[in-house]
């Protein structure tokens, strides 16, 4: 007896003994079914797990894109507020500078207060004044930003 005859010996009584001799034609080969069938529901419940595993991935990408996003509005913000600062700090000084020039302009004219008249309520409009009154860039910039939302909403 050769090896094949061996081999083609052993596929025949496992496949007799997969066979139900007195089944009807519906319950035959239940076992290799029930393999090929197990077989099929772990491939499913694998490309579930791919398919959650991607989507999971997905909603952590969003989630760092989102917070980093946020991040970025509120830096923007805070350098925002930190510009308006500065402008308004800038401008009170300017104020004070305008009062003292005003007294080092009465002091030097041997008390002519003329000058006074115009840099006195200039000076105490830009010290106690809530508006921008002193124009540069940041003027400019938050104009034209006021200009554009302007453009932007239609409910003007």
């Amino acid at each position: 007896m050769d090896s094949q005859q061996v081999f083609s010996c052993f596929l025949m009584r496992k496949a007799a003994r997969t066979v139900k001799p007195n089944a009807r034609t519906g319950e035959r080969h239940t076992w290799k079914d029930r393999e090929r069938r197990r077989k099929e529901e772990r491939q499913r419940m694998a490309a579930e797990a791919l398919i959650v595993e991607d989507a999971y991935q997905r909603g952590y990408a969003d989630a760092i894109a989102d917070m980093r996003k946020k991040k970025e509005q509120r830096r923007q913000r805070e350098q925002a507020k930190k510009a308006r600062r500065w402008y308004f700090i800038k401008q009170k000084a300017y104020g004070l500078a305008m009062l003292a020039v005003t007294v080092l302009a009465a002091w030097a004219t041997e008390g002519d207060i003329t000058i006074a008249v115009i840099t006195v309520p200039l000076g105490l409009m830009c010290l106690f004044s809530k508006k921008m009154l002193i124009v540069d860039n940041y003027y400019f910039a938050t104009e034209e930003r006021a200009i554009h939302e302007r453009k932007n909403n239609t409910a003007y």
